[in-house]
């Protein structure tokens, strides 16, 4: 069941990627638009459509034929253009105050246990991937009986922490861990988690949108990452964590401490389709109505 609800949720996010890219709502704030998922090689030369704030040329570009190399003079002339003439107005509209709630997001959480991180956020930031990765959650748990108690990790199969690609939960847990730790690397896995977060914000369709494929999404933390907002999609059929009893059997068994949550069969039979409920809330709505015309 988790592998057909995962392949049907892999599909929808591929399709939806496009509107997933920072660039489309933090605009010049951020270094680099992905919006291919192609090598540079393959995706052909591009072509520059004018300097930003900060004076480099855009990435948010389209194919163009190949042209000679500037010289150094001319990215010399294009970048004193750039800082005497070209208005700092947003390329995005809104983009100002995205990387504002950015910031302000970014002060809550990275300066805090369990990060203490002392660096600032410098855009334009270096976006390293637009696509999107999903694996289940995983979470600790403290399972207890009257002989024995033990600290497992428990996936939940159908709920789905997303990330962008290469910046999964497991990495950031690592580096929480690692005393020897870069502070680069944390504060870049950390701001990939935001900048989604930030997305979805800004971008309150996409809710609807996953709500309406029977994907809902939601805005979870968890006390191992402190106040970091995960963006969680679940699906319409719910899991439970099994008995402390059985947990505690099935890992002395197997010798591994990790357990999966379940689905109860009655629980798949007894699922309602929210939609053609509400569908049918109108119809009856209307015979009222028209029945008390009558």
């Amino acid at each position: 069941m988790s592998a057909h609800l995962r392949s049907q949720l892999d599909t929808i996010l591929e399709t939806l990627t496009p509107l997933f890219h920072a660039e489309t709502v933090f605009g010049d704030y951020v270094q680099k638009s992905m919006l291919s998922t192609k090598p540079e090689a393959e995706a052909g030369p591009r072509g520059q459509l004018g300097p930003d704030r900060w004076g480099r040329g855009s990435e948010l570009s389209v194919k163009r034929d190949a042209a000679a190399p500037p010289t150094v003079k001319d990215l010399q002339d294009a970048r004193k253009y750039a800082k005497a003439n070209i208005s700092l107005k947003e390329a995005v509209k809104g983009a100002d105050r995205a990387f504002h709630d950015l910031e302000s997001l970014y002060d809550t959480v990275a300066k805090k246990r369990p990060y203490n991180i002392g660096l600032g956020l410098t855009p334009p930031l270096p976006i390293n991937t637009s696509a999107l990765e999903i694996l289940p959650l995983d979470y600790p748990f403290v399972a207890r009986s009257e002989r024995q108690t033990k600290r497992v990790m428990v996936t939940a199969p159908l709920t789905w922490i997303v990330t962008y690609a290469g910046f999964s939960l497991a990495r950031l847990r690592a580096l929480i861990a690692d005393p020897n730790r870069s502070r680069d690397e944390l504060q870049r896995v950390l701001t990939h988690h935001l900048l989604l977060h930030v997305v979805m914000e800004r971008k309150s369709g996409l809710r609807g949108l996953l709500q309406a494929l029977n994907f809902p999404a939601k805005t979870e933390t968890m006390p191992e990452f402190g106040e970091l907002p995960l963006t969680v999609i679940t699906s319409a059929v719910k899991t439970e964590r099994p008995p402390d009893d059985v947990i505690l059997e099935s890992t002395d068994l197997s010798g591994v401490d990790a357990t999966e949550e379940i689905v109860r069969v009655t629980n798949v039979a007894g699922m309602v389709d929210a939609r053609r409920a509400r569908l049918l809330e109108i119809v009856e709505a209307e015979k009222t109505g028209a029945n008390g015309d009558a």
